[in-house]
């Protein structure tokens, strides 16, 4: 211990020398030092000088001499960032000091080969090293960790300096560990209960009905969801829960590990009663309280809308019901054509009628449009448009003169307990024989439930771009306030009507394959030979969102409505009423979303019928828009650019 104050009282010494002085052990070599105006921090100091008592010294002053070596000192050796979450990072500083008698170098800083990924580090680029540590000196290494998947992410960050006694070829090794536990989503299956018709008799009493919902814990990895109240509000309705629900509470919580359908333990099942008291339409809402593993200041409200009337039953009226898909002139459409007609759903009942839609189509040559239906009030009706894009004649035994038709069905089905099943027969006439090329361009994306009925959000709408500038893309809405309080759409504009109003570049179409919207078609024909020779055609991918996890029932009560009217809406469906307008709906998402992702978007391009090209592209963010596919006509021919 005497020996080493004595160094260092000489080592201090020896900083304002300015000649070599011996004290004692020759301990420090100085060579050339200048001192130059006077500073209080190394900041103050040119670059290579460090502030010593002070003034700037040249820090080749503390070049090591013989018996004389650096030491160096690492705070921390462990780095353990803990629990991370995904689209998040983590920062941790490592403190480099030199503890020694002279100049310390760390030739070069880096993660260890095999460690996970997720980790990095900065400075670690080979430009940045080597870095000359003065003594009693810091240099610091900023690690970090962003997750990648869910799990236990291990490695080592290395440091190489010139301190004989660091290890191996004067190596340092700093241990890094982080985790990521994945992120719990709470899932209310369904999101709206609507009991429909429930009767009741001012004599004879009311009958009883009950459902079920299910709620469970449908995230990453092994996150755990805590439910800390599931109540009914407000209190007091027809409608009731079993006593061990409502005893549910923050000093009695529910953690529930990711869903297992086959463990009861991994879900809730809650069984809502009605039991209507008068001839009434009733409506509650079922809220779910829940947080994230053990934060309970995340905790957040997801309400199910609870609906049923005890007024007088629904009563259904479909309007046509057979359709036949043709030219004007009655002659069957060309292949790739599209053809649409209307079918009318009417409520001449007391109670709102239900419905969902479906098509029964061995061809994939139909579709219909809105996706969902809200429910009808009585006295009121719905448009369900229907689509017929055929891919080859209807007739192959007579392709340009078909004497057949493409047969399906669109379903309705609904509460209305005497006619729960309604079909539309559908007939597509179809020729083939055309000269001039039809494109169809079908777009699908990675979204996990395939639906907005759940919690992922993601969407991505597919443009076709014009050489001349125009578009045409999935119609936006045109909407007008109804005077109390609420937004109503009146109509849309149709980018692609514009597009084929002009006349110079064929017909084009945009339609919802199928429910959800997803596979988007864009179908363009009737160009003829001459129309855009030579000329450039661009297919579009624009990521609307990229919310892969809000509950559609928070996002529906953030709107004043409930989710069916939130999915009608999403869908297209014309004059239901919302508390905020549409354009405000994107905002919504944004500002309330649990979790973004990104998407694998694949667009299928398909010639008269033929498909030629399944380009791919991943969308990042919301806002991204990426061109998938060129397409150029050659003397009336499409064909895949490069």
């Amino acid at each position: 211990m005497e020996v080493n104050m004595l160094t260092q009282h000489c080592f201090l010494w020896a900083l304002v020398a300015v000649t070599v002085t011996a004290c004692g052990p020759e301990r420090l070599v100085r060579v050339g030092a200048e001192n130059s105006a006077e500073c209080e921090t190394d900041e103050d100091c040119d670059e290579g000088q460090v502030c010593v008592f002070g003034e700037c010294v040249d820090i080749d002053s503390f070049m090591c001499g013989d018996g004389i070596t650096p030491l160096i000192n690492v705070l921390p050796m462990n780095v353990d960032f803990g629990d991370v979450p995904l689209g998040q990072s983590a920062t941790s500083t490592v403190e480099v000091r030199n503890v020694g008698e002279c100049l310390l170098t760390l030739a070069n800083v880096g993660l260890e080969d095999g460690t996970s990924s997720g980790f990095g580090c900065s400075p670690c680029s080979f430009t940045s090293y080597p870095q000359r540590i003065a003594p009693e000196r810091s240099f610091f290494v900023d690690v970090n960790y962003a997750p990648f998947a869910f799990g236990e992410a291990f490695g080592g960050l290395l440091l190489r300096t010139d301190d004989p006694t660091a290890g191996n070829d004067g190596l340092v090794r700093i241990d890094l560990h982080a985790s990521y536990s994945g992120v719990p989503v709470l899932v209310v299956d369904p999101s709206e209960i609507n009991f429909g018709y429930v009767g009741y008799d001012p004599v004879t009493g009311g009958e009883t009905r009950t459902e079920t919902v299910r709620i469970s814990n449908q995230g990453t990895g092994n996150a755990v969801l805590t439910v800390q109240f599931i109540y009914l509000s407000p209190p007091g309705t027809d409608f009731s829960v079993p006593t061990d629900i409502g005893a549910i509470s923050p000093a009695n919580t529910i953690a529930l590990p990711p869903y297992d359908p086959s463990n009861a333990n991994t879900y809730i099942d809650v069984d809502v009663t009605f039991s209507p008291t008068r001839n009434a339409h009733h409506e509650s809402n079922l809220t779910v309280n829940a947080y994230p593993g053990d934060d309970a200041a995340q905790a957040l409200n997801v309400p199910a809308r609870v609906l049923a009337s005890s007024l007088g039953p629904p009563n259904i009226v479909v309007n046509p019901s057979e359709v036949h898909f043709r030219m004007p002139d009655n002659e069957p459409l060309n292949v790739g054509y599209m053809g649409f007609q209307q079918v009318s759903i009417a409520n001449t009942g007391q109670s709102d009628l239900s419905v969902e839609l479906g098509v029964d189509d061995a061809s994939g040559d139909f579709a219909f449009s809105p996706p969902y239906v809200a429910p009808i009030a009585p006295g009121s009706s719905a448009i369900v448009s229907v689509f017929f894009n055929p891919s080859g004649p209807s007739d192959l035994a007579h392709p340009e003169d078909p004497i057949t038709s493409i047969d399906a069905f669109l379903r309705v089905v609904s509460n209305d307990a005497d006619q729960i099943l309604t079909t539309v027969n559908l007939h597509g006439w179809a020729k083939g024989g055309l000269a001039d090329d039809v494109l169809k361009v079908e777009m699908t994306f990675e979204n996990d439930d395939n639906s907005w009925s759940g919690n992922d959000f993601r969407n991505v709408d597919l443009e076709l771009e014009s050489p001349l500038g125009l578009s045409c893309r999935k119609p936006d809405p045109v909407y007008t306030s109804n005077g109390n309080g609420e937004w109503v759409v009146v109509d849309y504009n149709d980018y692609c009507e514009d597009w084929t109003t002009t006349g110079v570049e064929g017909t084009v179409n945009w339609f919802p394959g199928g429910a959800y919207e997803e596979p988007e078609r864009i179908v363009l024909y009737g160009l003829g030979q001459d129309l855009a020779d030579g000329q450039v055609f661009q297919v579009r991918a624009l990521y609307v969102e990229d919310c892969a996890n809000i509950p559609s029932g928070l996002l529906a009560n953030l709107m004043g409505i409930g989710t069916s009217a939130l999915l009608a809406i999403l869908g297209g469906e014309v004059g239901v009423p919302i508390s905020v307008p549409p354009d405000q709906i994107s905002d919504l998402i944004t500002n309330n979303c649990w979790a973004r992702e990104s998407s694998l978007v694949t667009v299928k391009i398909f010639i008269n019928g033929t498909e030629i090209a399944a380009p791919q592209v991943r969308l990042n963010s919301k806002g991204d828009s990426n061109v998938v596919a060129r397409l150029k006509r050659n003397d009336g021919q499409f064909e895949v650019m490069p």
